[in-house]
């Protein structure tokens, strides 16, 4: 008997032969798996696992594109700025509208197994999954996050700017709902304090208003 002898037995299996994808992402798929007691977590967390995968991927080209023209970044807040989007739970809903389309039923392939330990008879389920994702489907998703991120910028600035024309307590009740709902986008620490130094700003305003007699 070989030295790599299964310490496992395989009690039951969706198919008589291991796919031989298991393990193996690439041209123009991911492949993820998960063990878990229950076939069902084990199915939930290999999906929950496959969103990780493409939120990575997408995250690899955030930091170079996004609003390169409103902060200059050192290689280490580079490093941090990817993580917090990486990790920013945002992304799931507002960041990543795309990811509420993936799902098990559009994967090219699923295959699970039942195992028992041998030595503890511990009973756990495996699920994998073959999920297709070409170079042009993904580059779509960088698109779609870019836009949204272009967008929330424009907005930022936009409310910057009118800071220093407000007039009436209507304008301040608008900007401060709007820039709210910026400070609640930004994942990253750099332009969240940004957004969040105009929110002051809008705090601030009913006053200026009394001083100058409006």
């Amino acid at each position: 008997m070989g030295c790599w002898a299964q310490d496992y037995k395989v009690l039951d299996k969706s198919e008589k032969k291991r796919p031989e994808w298991i393990g193996i992402s690439g041209n123009g798929y991911i492949a993820v798996g998960s063990q878990k007691p229950t076939l069902d977590e084990a199915r939930q967390d290999c999906m929950n696992i496959l969103l990780e995968e493409i939120i990575n991927a997408v995250a690899v080209n955030v930091c170079s594109q996004t609003s390169s023209d409103l902060m200059q970044i050192t290689r280490n807040e580079d490093i941090q700025f990817t993580e917090e989007f990486r990790t920013s739970t945002t992304i799931q809903s507002a960041v990543m509208p795309f990811l509420s389309k993936i799902s098990i039923s559009k994967a090219k392939a699923t295959y699970w197994e039942k195992r028992e330990d041998k030595k503890t008879r511990r009973v756990v389920y495996e699920f994998c999954m073959l999920y297709p994702l070409s170079d042009a489907e993904l580059e779509r998703y960088n698109q779609q996050f870019m836009e949204i991120d272009r967008d929330m910028v424009e907005k930022t600035r936009r409310l910057e700017q009118a800071t220093k024309t407000i007039s009436s307590i209507e304008d301040i009740d608008r900007g401060s709902v709007e820039i709210k709902q910026c400070v609640a986008y930004f994942f990253d620490k750099t332009r969240r304090k940004w957004a969040e130094g105009i929110a002051e700003l809008y705090l601030k305003a009913p006053s200026r208003i009394s001083l100058h007699g409006k």
